[in-house]
């Protein structure tokens, strides 16, 4: 994947979600409402979690069900201080990450991060999100929350 991509129009959309108070796909898909999301990216350090649907061995089923094609666990993005309960300061592997992240984008493709944590401003997602548009200022970002409208930036 070209991580380099300038072409304004060839640049995919960044959205942003956590699933902790998702329980299926079915919340997924009223989470997503009808936007186009091409791949989601699993950016947990470790894809486990509380509830089986979200865990390794389901994950990739729930979120195609609940209406995204593609499923992918960017580790080089988690958050290896996760269990800190501190602030997120840094990924695991920023630079292997964002080639993944960047190239999809970079390739046309409506990326949406996704890991456990309700709101982006507390999450290492920020984190994410300032590289990115660090790389590309063009970039599009939408901001998905339960209960809230998408926010667009």
């Amino acid at each position: 994947m070209d991580t380099l991509d300038t072409t304004p129009t060839g640049l995919g959309t960044l959205y942003c979600f956590g699933y902790g108070k998702l329980k299926g796909p079915d919340d997924l898909a009223s989470l997503i409402d009808g936007e186009k999301i091409d791949v989601v990216m699993d950016i947990r350090y470790m894809p486990t979690g509380r509830n089986p649907l979200w865990r390794s061995g389901l994950v990739a089923e729930t979120t195609h069900k609940g209406g995204i094609p593609e499923y992918l666990y960017v580790k080089g993005l988690g958050n290896p201080d996760f269990k800190s309960g501190l602030p997120a300061t840094r990924v695991h592997n920023e630079a292997e990450g964002m080639a993944t992240l960047m190239g999809a984008l970079g390739a046309g493709r409506n990326v949406a991060l996704m890991c456990v944590c309700g709101d982006t401003p507390h999450c290492h997602r920020r984190l994410i999100v300032a590289k990115a548009r660090q790389l590309r200022p063009d970039l599009r970002l939408v901001e998905l929350e339960v209960g809230k409208a998408p926010q667009r930036s």
